[in-house]
């Protein structure tokens, strides 16, 4: 494995194309997003120190089924995706590791899925920035409300009424570039449950991996 640093914006991986590399994140961000034929976008996943991506190496057709981008630069582990396939076969304590992950992702895609389909704008949008904020684990975050609006699903004129909406309600400001938390338990209040349940996850994951390392 090697340390590289991350750039925001970076395309560590295309849909539909081969996985490279299996990246561990020590502190980057990456998103995952779905794109339809007409072009639209919309975040179906978050990976940061709790997980990695690469996972479709553990089951042995490493294709990317989602695009991956750098969504807050920071360092990462990078290990080729033949090396990680070979360690595997040799590991259990690595394979096991990993499938937990697993099962974490699939949580966090169903429970997307859910609040895509019946939670508002603003509880997804506030969702998103306390899940980036429990990665990032800074009070500010590096993003546009055009980039926010292509995570989300909307269109930035729909975003910037809700930031408005906070900033009035002192929960967030915004700087160039960037957004800046500034009541973080306004902001659960506003977030819906999916944010609980996929923070809770986490939380099982990283303390069965504690347990299984001592």
């Amino acid at each position: 494995m090697e340390s590289v640093a991350l750039k925001r914006g970076m395309v560590l991986g295309m849909a539909h194309e081969p996985v490279d590399y299996a990246y561990f994140p020590i502190d980057a961000v990456f998103s995952l997003t779905g794109t339809t034929l007409d072009g639209l976008s919309v975040e179906v996943g978050m990976v940061g120190y709790e997980g990695y991506l690469g996972l479709p190496i553990l089951f042995g057709k490493p294709i990317h089924p989602y695009q991956a981008t750098v969504q807050h630069h920071g360092s990462a582990w990078r290990i080729p995706g033949e090396v990680l396939q070979n360690a595997l076969h040799t590991s259990s304590s690595l394979r096991e590791q990993l499938l937990r992950y697993t099962s974490f992702r699939f949580v966090q895609l169903a429970q997307s899925a859910v609040c895509h389909r019946f939670h508002s704008l603003e509880q997804r949008l506030s969702r998103w920035l306390l899940s980036m904020h429990d990665r990032v684990r800074a009070d500010e975050i590096h993003l546009t409300h055009e980039g926010l609006a292509q995570l989300i699903g909307c269109r930035r004129p729909t975003i910037n009424m809700i930031m408005n909406g906070l900033k009035k309600a002192g929960t967030v400001d915004s700087r160039r570039g960037s957004m800046v938390i500034l009541d973080r338990k306004a902001l659960e209040k506003r977030a819906c449950e999916c944010y609980v349940i996929i923070a809770q996850s986490i939380r099982d994951l990283l303390k069965s991996s504690r347990l299984s390392s001592s």
